[in-house]
């Protein structure tokens, strides 16, 4: 509690004076080269391919903005299509205070990717960093094959889920799956999510919404909000789960859940999380081109050109985050730690039905 006090205060104080602080945390989508075809992603269809470059990463990496890093999180495109990958792993260490490295796979190469994982996590293990992986998984059989553009891909899905439930602890510390929710898998969820609970991962839940970064902020054809029954079986769904997570064992999960409802109920407007990419943490890509987060930021400076204190000092943080902030309150990425609104509401939520408050909380339904 006293952590969420404290971060609250240094959240609004930075909101207030619009403080910068260094980041904590990069993203970090390190090749724009994809083997799936996501019907909730553009990625793939950009024609022009490129790899993030290890010996220029490393450099970037030692100036001092970046010295209080602790993770870093790669993903794509898909990681496992870069030729040496490990190579910017170790590029990753010049960071002093890492602690933590997570990577998002699509699983599509699964011998290539558990044989890289083993590399990794050598090379983590003998630097006392932690490896974090997250599968991205949309659905059971037919249903995942559908959503990637890939067919039979379900197949080489499972199996590596199949290998990573018995022996994770050989390729990573930390292991998940995410599921993006788009129109096209929500009428399956319940499935998809009883087919998940006979394995020993936490299971992370995603709206696919507008996102820069993947190139479909102007479309919408795979939002559950432009189809009423899809918001509808959306906001049950997540309401189901916030109800069913305890709150003394999983009080973050239960809330992202409680913030998914409550966005969605809002249709689309009513942002319960804090974001830390406003005020701290930053986004690199394959061009070593940094923005603020990758859901609604355009492209700051390519730190090739200019280093993060020559774009501190002239202001450029500054009017990207003005830029972007237009849009936090319609964005339901990186939901972490609740702001002041989330806190009341999601307590209120709580109470209300576990002891029925009725009408004393109908007047902040409305907020």
């Amino acid at each position: 509690m006293l952590y969420l006090i404290k971060s609250l205060l240094i959240d609004t104080l930075c909101r207030l004076f619009h403080i910068r602080r260094k980041p904590v945390v990069i993203q970090m989508p390190v090749t724009s080269r994809c083997n799936s075809r996501c019907k909730t992603c553009n990625i793939w269809e950009i024609k022009e391919k490129s790899d993030i470059d290890p010996d220029t990463l490393r450099k970037v990496l030692q100036d001092d903005y970046f010295s209080e890093v602790r993770s870093v999180g790669i993903n794509g495109g898909e990681l496992t299509l870069i030729k040496h990958p490990e190579e910017i792993i170790n590029a990753l260490l010049v960071l002093k205070k890492l602690d933590y490295i997570h990577i998002i796979s699509n699983g599509l190469l699964p011998d290539r990717l558990l044989s890289l994982l083993e590399k990794i996590k050598q090379i983590t293990v003998k630097h006392n960093v932690k490896l974090g992986l997250t599968l991205s998984v949309d659905g059971v059989g037919s249903v995942h094959d559908e959503v990637r553009g890939i067919k039979n891909c379900f197949e080489r899905t499972k199996k590596l889920m199949d290998e990573l439930a018995q022996n994770s602890k050989c390729y990573c510390d930390v292991m998940d799956i995410g599921c993006t929710l788009s129109r096209y898998n929500i009428p399956y969820v319940q499935q998809t999510d009883s087919f998940f609970s006979g394995y020993p991962f936490t299971i992370t839940y995603h709206l696919a919404v507008p996102n820069k970064r993947i190139y479909t902020f102007d479309r919408y054809d795979y939002y559950v909000l432009e189809d009423e029954r899809s918001n509808l079986l959306a906001t049950e769904f997540f309401y189901g789960k916030f109800l069913k997570t305890s709150f003394s064992k999983q009080a973050r999960i239960k809330f992202r859940y409680f913030a998914n409802y409550y966005f969605l109920k809002k249709k689309g407007y009513g942002r319960l999380s804090q974001c830390s990419y406003l005020n701290r943490d930053v986004t690199i890509d394959e061009n070593l081109d940094i923005f603020l987060c990758a859901t609604a930021s355009d492209r700051i400076e390519n730190l090739q050109k200019k280093t993060p204190a020559e774009l501190y000092k002239q202001g450029s943080f500054d009017e990207m985050q003005r830029q972007t902030s237009q849009y936090c309150n319609t964005c339901i990425h990186y939901v972490d730690l609740p702001n002041l609104k989330g806190v009341v509401l999601f307590m209120c939520e709580i109470l209300n039905y576990r002891w029925s408050w009725g009408n004393k909380y109908k007047f902040l339904s409305k907020w």
